[in-house]
């Protein structure tokens, strides 16, 4: 765990994330997973990254559809949401949320994608071609409280509790 913000949502966040990789994670997987909450990089439009995981693993097979499938190595930028499913909606492509306290709209896809392209920048500049991947995770929202048939293919969605292999997939 790398906490670069202190005690905050996200590095609170992590320590959750933590448990339910630890306790969901194929058996004899070696390798490391550093989550790291907080981070900072002006290396594009949106430079507050909540929460980033790097995975460089070994013996890592996990069941994806009706295959095996073995996984290496990924980079995630993780956009931490806490509001409640009376306060996430679908406008076109996108997954919006509401700030109750101060009736702010935001497009949480937009600023995920945003994020990735943030930590592909900052990657290139120190020489490295890495495949990001990106996913909202909708931290106090059950999956069984929403329609995600309906959910915009470009926002793939972590929800209140998830699994290693939903983290890969």
């Amino acid at each position: 765990l790398h906490k670069m913000n202190g005690d905050s949502s996200e590095s609170r966040a992590i320590e959750t994330m933590k448990e339910y990789i630890d306790s969901t994670c194929p058996n004899g997987v070696e390798g490391t997973i550093d989550l790291i909450s907080g981070l900072n990089l002006p290396f594009g439009d949106v430079s507050d990254i909540d929460i980033l995981v790097i995975a460089n693993l070994r013996n890592c097979n996990i069941n994806y559809g009706n295959q095996l499938i073995e996984v290496k190595s990924f980079v995630t930028a993780i956009e931490l949401k806490e509001q409640d499913s009376n306060n996430v909606y679908i406008v076109g492509e996108s997954v919006w949320v509401n700030y109750p306290t101060t009736q702010m709209k935001k497009n949480a896809s937009d600023q995920n994608i945003r994020q990735k392209y943030t930590i592909h920048n900052y990657c290139k500049k120190q020489g490295l071609e890495l495949y990001i991947t990106n996913s909202l995770w909708m931290k106090s929202i059950p999956q069984e409280e929403l329609d995600i048939d309906n959910w915009p293919q470009n926002s793939p969605i972590l929800f209140s509790s998830f699994s290693f292999t939903d983290l890969i997939k």
